[in-house]
């Protein structure tokens, strides 16, 4: 598939499920990256979890810990409450000088991250992929957030700031206008706290239930909600159980039923 190909598919699929596998897929192809994460930053905030490609199950236990802990020692996230403008930023645009928070966090009996001069940042949060390149793109949102695309790239390869992926920088502007393209669309599958639209129908379960059974009607999996939530996959099968008991149904099917129902009784 060819570049223009590979576009019209992203802007078609902007509606669609696949949407972000096919942002992620055409922004890792442009960069020859290996991986890609997303995420929305705040400055009063837990970052909200978007999407990513990892493989394996530690490094998805590693996004878990940043989401609740290490972000707000990133570069990319001091660099948002500071104000960031849109683009592409190598980690020596964004990290000019050694976070002394790095060593205090490194030291905290709850802290899951290790000092280390191996890694570009100087440091690594436990279970993430280790000896990578990053670049982040930088996405304003209207609201005054910020999407943090991280594209990550195998050091073995190539370290970014030697060989800097200038098609990725030329598309930017196209990437930047679906992505905002399909938040705008999309934006209430990833706030698990709106879960007042949900109805009647759940009073009888519990707010983390309401939170799992919310992110389950926006058409998030399993793993999805754990980390959008910060548990385990464990737990989240165990909520969605305990609710769909006191709910009186056993599959996803009767909780869409159930949800329409209560937002059209006469359907």
């Amino acid at each position: 598939m060819n570049r223009v190909d590979e576009l019209s598919e992203l802007v078609e699929s902007v509606d669609s499920p696949r949407f972000l596998k096919n942002f992620a897929g055409l922004v890792s192809d442009l960069s020859c990256a290996s991986y890609t994460t997303m995420f929305v930053h705040s400055k009063d905030a837990t970052p909200v979890y978007v999407y990513d490609d990892f493989k394996e199950k530690k490094n998805k236990e590693a996004i878990k810990t940043f989401l609740n802990q290490t972000h707000e020692i990133s570069p990319f996230y001091r660099k948002c409450v500071r104000g960031i403008r849109p683009g592409l930023y190598l980690m020596s645009d964004l990290y000019t000088s050694r976070n002394p928070d790095v060593e205090n966090l490194s030291s905290s009996i709850n802290a899951k991250v290790a000092v280390t001069s191996k890694e570009e940042l100087g440091y690594i949060t436990h279970n993430w992929p280790t000896q990578l390149s990053e670049i982040d793109m930088a996405i304003p949102l209207q609201d005054g957030r910020v999407v943090e695309i991280g594209v990550y790239r195998n050091r073995e390869q190539s370290r970014f700031d030697d060989d800097y992926p200038e098609e990725l920088g030329e598309l930017f502007p196209i990437l930047k206008a679906c992505f905002c393209n399909f938040w705008s669309r999309n934006e209430t599958r990833f706030d698990h706290k709106q879960t007042d639209t949900l109805g009647g129908f759940t009073s009888v379960l519990s707010n983390r239930e309401r939170e799992v059974i919310g992110l389950i009607l926006k058409g998030h999996s399993s793993e999805s909600i754990g980390l959008i939530l910060g548990i385990s996959i464990t737990t989240v099968k165990t909520h969605r159980k305990t609710a769909y008991q006191k709910l009186k149904i056993s599959t996803q099917a009767e909780l869409m039923s159930l949800y329409l129902e209560c937002l059209n009784p006469r359907m």
